[in-house]
């Protein structure tokens, strides 16, 4: 019970996260979306942004294994993953970071047996982006 209320306010904690990112990119606060972005990976994922863009597909996926993110925790990575490189540019950085998205939803299909209408729309978006 008290680690389901811990994982629970720090699922809130992340999404009030992200969604301070979302009003910052909102008002054109571009720099304090992506320094609270690195700030996030790093304090609550215990990861940084640059060293998660040099992991291959392999590498990323056995990250997410030895990590054991519960579902939500793994769908809000994907999220501030998605938003460290959103709106998409044509570069090696974006590309990376889309496919270790695509990873976490793959991982979230297969191993926890998790799908939203949101992840799937922007699965099919992703690829879109990715086949241009």
């Amino acid at each position: 019970m008290i680690r389901r209320d811990f994982l629970q306010a720090e699922i809130e904690k992340l999404a009030q996260a992200l969604a301070k990112i979302l009003g910052l990119k909102k008002v054109g606060k571009t720099q304090e979306a992506a320094d609270l972005i690195n700030k996030t990976l790093l304090q609550d994922f215990n990861l940084s942004l640059n060293e998660t863009a040099q992991y291959d597909a392999d590498d990323f996926k056995a990250l997410l294994v030895s990590k054991n993110y519960p579902t939500e925790k793994l769908d809000l990575l994907s999220r501030f993953l998605l938003e460290s490189v959103s709106p998409f540019q044509q570069n090696p950085e974006t590309f990376i970071v889309l496919n270790h998205v695509l990873t976490i939803y793959q991982f979230l299909e297969r191993e926890h047996h998790t799908q939203s209408l949101e992840n799937l729309n922007q699965k099919r978006v992703i690829l879109q982006f990715l086949q241009q």
